[in-house]
């Protein structure tokens, strides 16, 4: 520790005994001492967070927390103090996360009102009639991109949305300010949704269905009056493009006679699943060594250092632990431009399941994957022939996130039959049984 250092710890513990005294102005003055002999980073961040906490006027205290925010971006404490004076954060709503439950507490959420499926009612509205012949409901159809009657085939367009949104890829929200608040780390208390008595797996559905089929295990899904959960609302969806028939024939095409006998249209079941996009970014300092060109032939190793500006790196992690449960599926295989925010009317006839993995288990989920990816993109952005490169991951950090529904469709377990999920924006199909996944990767070009 440089004599620096000494100096600025010394003036700083002064200064905090000063303020704890009532001497606010001999603090602030320990304090500007201590941050002008150029300490390190933990004692610049300390001193500056002294700083805004014994002041009161409110800008004075946002350029202390933005300092502690360019010394390091991913202070917790700064993020969420700065959110509340930008109005972005209800004091109200922060929680101490040392005190959050594991996801799965219920005994710290609030009692609901009344019953949940009373008050789900309450809200809903009746599902669309057709108004054509008024003996169908609109349900959505990927073919047509709208509401189609299934009765008589009268088309509705969706609801029209304003053209900035129509066209935004998929609308973000601060993580920072989410993960102050008990929703980002419970898994959801205080929503009413629809559960299957079966296998237990919740569904989000469009306002109106007060019943869905689980795509899990087949078995009927209806409203838990016992059940009820404080759900983060989806922000963008990834619109169903495979038809039933297309999904059918997929399936078809890489089962054997014995385990694809009797398999009909309505076995194969179509909806969306949970995926959090976790966008990571930051000043990654990185060192490592490189081979640097002498002569025509020698080459000598010697260490390199920088620094890497990280933007907008996306790790998509799935909501729903169902998923690896009944499946060999990987991570998310998804392409994020072509999501939409979030229609409601996109569910019609389609569930959504709900979340069982909280965006503080993503989180956790998502960053080992950033690294190697940080790690990869620092590699490829040097101009040296860089080996063993090591990053420093105290700068990185999720800035942003969205809850998005990726569309699939499924065949549910049936006797020897194992389920199979295919993926609807990539085509590819997920099983647990080997010898069929590797019919499945034959079928598809994989080796």
């Amino acid at each position: 520790m440089s004599d620096d250092d000494d100096r600025a710890r010394h003036l700083i513990n002064v200064a905090a005994e000063a303020a704890q005294a009532g001497s606010l102005r001999d603090a602030r003055g320990l304090l500007q001492r201590a941050l002008a002999t150029g300490p390190s980073v933990e004692l610049k961040v300390r001193a500056w967070r002294t700083l805004a906490d014994v002041t009161d006027d409110p800008a004075e205290k946002r350029e202390c927390l933005e300092n502690i925010l360019l010394a390091d971006p991913t202070d917790g404490l700064a993020q969420r103090d700065l959110a509340v004076l930008n109005g972005t954060l209800d004091p109200d709503d922060i929680i101490d996360p040392n005190r959050v439950s594991d996801g799965r507490d219920r005994g710290v959420a609030e009692p609901l009102a009344q019953d949940p499926s009373a008050a789900l009612k309450e809200q809903m509205f009746t599902p669309a009639t057709c108004p054509a012949c008024g003996a169908g409901q609109l349900l959505y159809s990927p073919t047509a991109g709208a509401l189609v009657c299934s009765h008589c085939g009268t088309r509705r367009p969706l609801t029209d949305r304003p053209m900035t949104e129509r066209h935004a890829a998929a609308p973000a929200r601060d993580f920072a300010v989410a993960m102050w608040t008990a929703k980002a780390r419970r898994v959801p208390t205080a929503q009413p949704l629809l559960k299957c008595g079966q296998c237990g797996a919740g569904f989000v559905v469009k306002p109106g269905e007060l019943s869905t089929r689980c795509f899990y295990c087949g078995s009927t899904a209806t409203i838990q009056p016992s059940e009820g959960r404080d759900l983060l609302l989806p922000d963008a969806i990834l619109p169903l493009n495979f038809t039933r028939e297309e999904a059918l024939r997929t399936v078809e095409s890489v089962m054997d006679d014995e385990t694809g006998s009797g398999l009909r249209e309505r076995d194969v079941l179509g909806g969306y699943v949970p995926v959090w996009l976790l966008t990571f970014g930051g000043h990654i300092a990185w060192s490592g060594t490189a081979r640097k060109q002498m002569g025509e032939m020698d080459r000598e190793l010697e260490t390199v250092r920088g620094t890497y500006t990280l933007s907008e790196l996306v790790v998509p992690v799935f909501g729903t632990s169902r998923l690896h449960e009944r499946t060999d599926i990987g991570p998310p295989q998804i392409d994020v431009n072509q999501a939409v925010p979030f229609n409601e009317e996109y569910l019609t006839g389609f569930p959504a399941e709900s979340y069982d993995i909280t965006l503080e288990q993503a989180a956790v989920a998502a960053r080992p994957v950033a690294i190697d990816k940080t790690r990869a993109e620092v590699v490829a952005s040097t101009t040296d022939e860089a080996v063993a490169v090591e990053i420093s991951t105290n700068g990185l950090g999720i800035e942003t996130f969205t809850l998005l529904l990726a569309p699939i469709w499924m065949t549910p377990m049936s006797g020897d039959r194992p389920p199979l999920v295919l993926n609807a924006c990539t085509g590819q199909l997920y099983s647990r049984r080997q010898g069929l996944f590797d019919r499945l990767r034959r079928s598809l070009g994989i080796e």
